[in-house]
């Protein structure tokens, strides 16, 4: 039994979706689907008939699929398929951030980095960078750093794909969080949000003892991107709160106006 599976509350608890979305293979396990913005459905029974949150009697599907399923478009025994022969586990899951905008702050292991091509770079290759498109939008490009030679998660210009072998892969319907974890202790965390006000910016990353200031030339309001990536194995972390890497240790702070922020190797 996992642990909350018969808790009456609509919202399933984490461990009971982390199952579900890796018994699909992180992506609709409808055929031809593969979509990664997963929701969790209950079929036997429906949540209506009996209030529970057993993994055998739910499925993790993609928006569209939840709802058709919602209205009768798939009987008990082919979700039970679905959940045994998934077409996510063949096929790529891949999918994009709709967020365009033409300013973009992006926190790196807790550090704030503006009109900066590249962020981050480490051993000459570009970890964290951002270009514009024809449009003049912002596109953020990410790629993992990993001791081991397995495939990791690549995101470039918005577009992430290639997520590898995850122990956890999540990407809410909102389309606006990636997070992705390896058995290794590679971890990559992507999110988006709109900071309207420098208020709101400052106490969302503010501590009693260490208060956050915005620098001169923000313009409000803007949007964030945070970006975490923990590299399993090696002294390279960038966290939420701060930087640490090649003996160096960075946080609360701006690089503006640069053409490379953070470079070690």
């Amino acid at each position: 039994m996992v642990d909350g599976a018969d808790h009456p509350g609509r919202t399933a608890p984490a461990p009971v979706k982390r199952l579900l979305r890796r018994e699909v293979g992180y992506g609709c396990p409808v055929p031809g689907c593969a979509s990664p913005y997963l929701e969790y459905h209950h079929f036997d029974p429906p949540f209506a008939q009996g209030p529970h949150h057993r993994p055998e009697g739910m499925i993790a599907l993609c928006g569209e699929h939840h709802a058709k399923a919602d209205g009768g478009s798939f009987t008990l025994d082919q979700l039970r398929e679905f959940k045994r022969s998934s077409y996510a586990l063949s096929a790529e899951v891949k999918g994009r951030f709709d967020w365009r905008r033409r300013d973009l702050i992006t926190r790196v292991g807790g550090n704030f980095y503006l009109r900066t091509p590249v962020m981050v770079e480490i051993a000459g290759h570009a970890v964290v960078c951002e270009r514009r498109d024809e449009d003049g939008m912002l596109l953020l490009s990410v790629a993992m750093i990993s001791k081991t030679k397995e495939p990791r998660l690549v995101m470039v210009d918005h577009e992430w794909y290639t997520i590898g072998t995850p122990v956890d892969f999540e990407s809410p319907p909102s389309g606006r969080r990636i997070h992705a974890q390896y058995d290794n202790g590679d971890r990559l965390s992507i999110q988006f949000w709109d900071a309207t006000d420098a208020d709101i910016f400052i106490a969302r990353y503010s501590r009693p003892d260490e208060p956050v200031y915005v620098a001169d030339g923000v313009q409000f309001p803007v949007a964030v991107a945070e970006v975490e990536m923990e590299v399993g194995g090696t002294n390279i972390s960038f966290g939420p709160e701060e930087t640490r890497a090649g003996g160096v240790l960075m946080r609360n702070c701006w690089v503006m106006d640069c053409g490379i922020g953070f470079s070690i190797g």
